[in-house]
């Protein structure tokens, strides 16, 4: 599947439930009964979340529209949404998903780095638990 931009105009804005992933299953196939799409924003890409919603919507015989996934995404998570029929998929940097090696690139990268530059208290704690028991590396 190839991603594509969204033209917003051509749905009926009045026909399209914006949730994101702290909603309920139950609530998400109640509120998409009869819409044309669902938007579900993915606040981070460890939230699992969006895998039981899509494929929920995919299951339910009360919608029968598109499903649009945005947000924080990894590389590897972008088969599955396709593979429960997600339409389109807007990636958090504005990358393209059809660009695979390019977003792998980026995506783990920017992640290794935030991971790299945020202080960790425990690992703080950590060092100041083996100076104090005499520990040295």
């Amino acid at each position: 599947m190839a991603t594509r931009r969204v033209d917003t105009d051509s749905v009926d804005e009045r026909l399209v439930v914006d949730v994101d992933t702290a909603v309920t299953v139950d609530e998400l196939v109640a509120r998409a009964a009869g819409a044309r799409r669902v938007r579900i924003q993915v606040p981070s890409f460890t939230d699992g979340r969006v895998f039981s919603q899509v494929r929920a919507l995919s299951e339910t015989s009360t919608f029968d529209g598109e499903v649009e996934v945005h947000g924080d995404l990894l590389p590897d998570q972008l088969p599955l949404l396709e593979q429960y029929g997600v339409a389109d998929i807007v990636l958090e940097n504005g990358m393209d998903a059809a660009d695979r090696p390019g977003y792998i690139r980026v995506a783990y990268r920017e992640r290794l780095l935030r991971t790299m530059s945020s202080p960790r208290a425990d690992t703080e704690s950590m060092e100041s638990d083996t100076l104090e028991k005499g520990v040295t590396r």
